[in-house]
């Protein structure tokens, strides 16, 4: 039997009408219970910011291609890689497509962080990020990427050229059917091949509020968990096996590319890419170049 040891009530200025209550068992799991998701997601974002900071800081600093204007060179390529992929623009650009609700959970969860931060200003590091809800887009955009950009590194390779290593990303996932238990219900099992560390070093709570019910795993910085249940469904992140990339092998000339036997413009922008150095951070304009591919 589970025994809560620690008890918050927490009431955000957003969410002035509504309580949020976050409630630790033995292992100091959050179980967070509000009146509404946005609630919950202000309580999941006030738990992941009072037990992982800085960690979830850097998540966001590496979904966004800025790493390396904080710790060094070691971090250029992967900013460099980043920055091709546009997830910072991309969900700058995107996220007022997105359902209102789904702004409003951003915005709370984002709220929460911003909470605990305001009241311990001394476990904020100084190379923190400007949090904007935005950037859990940024982050589950980065976090999925992997899977397709993996594939497309497979490709290169048996196409025989060698690409920049990228990290192997694999996982299983099964059910079985209630004939097959012994309590003659569902199971559904999931098995992510991944890093202890790291961007997916998963965090675990329990969200309630309003119609949500549900426990289960988090990337860190993320309102709402990857792998867990509700009352009446499973969610899993596996990578199944689709093809999910495709690679093209363009002709350039210049400035310019051939398709289909017409020459066409190459299309280009720039970016800004810190890189510290002792004291300084020295910034590298890098143009990228693309096609309509």
């Amino acid at each position: 039997m589970k025994r809560f040891f620690i008890y918050f009530l927490l009431c955000a200025t957003a969410f002035a009408s509504e309580k949020v209550r976050i409630l630790r068992d033995e292992f100091g799991v959050p179980h967070i219970f509000a009146s509404t998701p946005a609630g919950a997601a202000y309580g999941a974002g006030y738990a992941q910011a009072e037990d992982r900071l800085e960690e979830m800081l850097r998540n966001y600093r590496k979904a966004e291609g800025t790493m390396s204007e904080v710790f060094g060179e070691n971090f250029y390529k992967h900013d460099y890689r980043q920055r091709l992929w546009r997830h910072r623009q991309v969900a700058q650009e995107h996220y007022k497509d997105l359902k209102p609700e789904m702004r409003a959970i951003c915005e709370a969860f984002m709220s929460g962080v911003k909470k605990f931060m305001g009241e311990h200003p001394e476990q904020v590091p100084a190379w923190a990020p400007k949090l904007e809800p935005w950037h859990i887009i940024a982050l589950g955009r980065y976090i999925i990427w992997g899977w397709p950009e993996g594939e497309a590194g497979g490709d290169l390779l048996r196409g025989g050229i060698q690409p920049d290593p990228v990290a192997y990303h694999g996982s299983n996932e099964w059910l079985i059917a209630p004939g097959r238990t012994a309590m003659h219900v569902p199971i559904a099992l999931v098995d992510p091949h991944l890093s202890w560390y790291g961007e997916f070093r998963f965090y675990e709570m329990r969200m309630y509020g309003g119609a949500l019910e549900y426990s289960g795993a988090s990337i860190l910085g993320m309102p709402f968990s990857v792998l867990g249940h509700s009352r009446y469904t499973s969610v899993a992140m596996t990578t199944g096996g689709p093809d999910t990339s495709d690679i093209f092998e363009e002709e350039v000339r210049g400035k310019e590319y051939k398709f289909r036997g017409e020459w066409r413009s190459l299309k280009s922008w720039t970016e800004k890419i810190g890189v510290k150095a002792g004291d300084k951070i020295d910034w590298k304009d890098v143009t990228y170049e693309y096609t309509h591919h």
